[in-house]
């Protein structure tokens, strides 16, 4: 039979063959289909297993092994009375047509196993050709073979090596990016991802870096570059402000600002504001964007609150979160402080024409009423598109070279040493998937200063919602 379906881990591959013509072989299979939308579907086997007893109960063995242990994997969260001792799923793998084709392989989440009728009489007789049913739920996707993703970067293209990241240096060069073409995403569902990111920037404790995900679709709309970084130079600075000239400043240049908080409210003030032209908010696509303000110096950064507010005219249209301390600084004492996810711009006004200017506001507030006088240094503020987003922070140090490994495909991240792996790292947020028919661009932030520098390579499975005869 042309056909070939395996059981197996992730570590296994396709181990345990459910046709293998000599004792197995399927009389009926139903793969299970359902809505896009549909997390799990459910499946059938039906199964002849021949041979001496032995064979048969070895057969039959092996696959309750496998499926007793895509139970156990599934109840591990959920304080399962049994816990496999192999952490990984089981997949059903499955071959269509020809030798040849390529294998893939979905999850399985529930399995149902049972013996018909005549074939207990059979087993009585020692007629051995017993029919064996298999009742399974799985995950609604098919994934192929984990492929190595082309990366293309400000400085090269389609490298299928470590490609280099910087943090952000200069808003009109911002090379804290990876880009993956249309071209180099198979499949028709989004594919999970194998992400090694090396810390080549020196030890860090902790190491923290942010992950943000762009989805192109119009190859007519300009690169994102210019408005993902916001200078805070080229922000309307406030009286009694100051720019102030550094080497490892974004740009090459901050804003000191100290000024004492007003006896009345608002008690807040407005250091720095951003004008958002009608071209630039056509860029940002009515998208929702992650805000990150990245301090030049983290003196007197904990007296206060952090804002963004946007306005039309003197009309406030929105306002976001109250930012708090997100990642400190690794070596030193830079703060990122993470002002909330939202639109911009807030309303559907791609869909009526321009949108209006807009202005972006930091505001800041003092943290207790102790606190008299808002003094800041800001070098800039970053927003990360979250089509896709991910926050990695090690609970330790991450030492020079060492890798943070974030496999999106068994859904683990750890680090990654000369000497072994280790545990101590936290994900928070989907991880990251690759979309079919987009340029998809992930940027980088990374807890460090404009010298840090970090390698990333990638790996990618195609997922599909259903399998067939295709070329991959």
């Amino acid at each position: 039979m042309a056909i070939g379906v395996w059981l197996g881990s992730h570590a296994t591959g396709a181990d345990v063959s459910l046709s293998d013509a000599s004792y197995v072989e399927v009389l009926e299979f139903d793969m299970g289909y359902g809505d896009v939308s549909e997390k799990e579907v459910t499946g059938t086997l039906r199964l002849r297993i021949r041979g001496t007893k032995a064979q048969v109960v070895g057969e039959i063995q092996a696959i309750q092994k496998y499926l007793q242990k895509a139970e156990s994997y599934q109840a591990r969260g959920l304080g399962g009375a049994i816990v496999s001792n192999e952490y990984l799923p089981v997949y059903l793998y499955v071959r269509l047509h020809g030798t040849t084709d390529d294998v893939n392989r979905s999850p399985i989440t529930a399995a149902r196993y049972s013996i018909t009728n005549e074939s207990i009489y059979k087993w009585d007789v020692e007629c051995i050709d017993v029919e064996y049913l298999i009742d399974f739920t799985r995950r609604n996707y098919w994934e192929g073979a984990q492929e190595a993703v082309p990366l293309t970067t400000k400085d090269i293209d389609d490298s299928l090596a470590p490609v280099t990241v910087h943090n952000p240096t200069d808003s009109g060069d911002v090379g804290n990016w990876v880009e993956i073409a249309s071209a180099d995403i198979a499949g028709d569902l989004p594919g999970s991802t194998v992400i090694y990111f090396q810390n080549v920037g020196g030890a860090q404790n902790p190491l923290a870096v942010h992950i943000g995900q762009w989805l192109k679709d119009d190859e007519s709309y300009p690169s994102p570059n210019e408005i993902i970084v916001m200078e805070a130079e080229n922000g309307t600075v406030a009286d009694p402000a100051d720019v102030i000239a550094a080497v490892d400043a974004s740009g090459g240049e901050y804003v000191d600002y100290s000024e004492t908080y007003p006896v009345v409210s608002p008690i807040e003030l407005v250091p720095i504001a951003w004008n958002l032209s009608r071209q630039e908010l056509q860029i940002y696509d009515g998208r929702y964007y992650k805000f990150l303000v990245y301090l030049y110096d983290s003196t007197n950064a904990s007296n206060h609150n952090y804002q963004l507010r946007l306005k039309r005219g003197t009309t406030v249209i929105f306002e976001g979160p109250v930012g708090s301390l997100t990642t400190l600084k690794g070596t030193a004492s830079t703060d990122i402080r993470d002002l909330g996810v939202f639109r911009l711009p807030p309303m559907e006004e791609q869909l009526i024409g321009s949108p209006h200017p807009l202005m972006l506001e930091l505001v800041i507030t003092p943290a207790t009423t102790a606190i008299l006088t808002g003094a800041i240094k800001i070098d800039y503020m970053i927003a990360l598109p979250v089509d896709g987003y991910r926050y990695i922070q090690s609970i330790g140090p991450v030492a020079n070279n060492d890798y943070i490994v974030d496999d999106g495909t068994i859904g683990v991240i750890y680090g990654q040493h000369i000497d072994g792996n280790y545990p101590d790292i936290i994900g928070y947020g989907n991880q990251i998937l690759l979309v079919p028919s987009y340029v998809n661009r992930l940027y980088f932030m990374v807890n460090d200063d404009i010298n840090y520098t970090g390698s990333v390579n990638m790996y990618y499975r195609p997922r599909r919602l259903s399998i067939g005869n295709y070329t991959a």
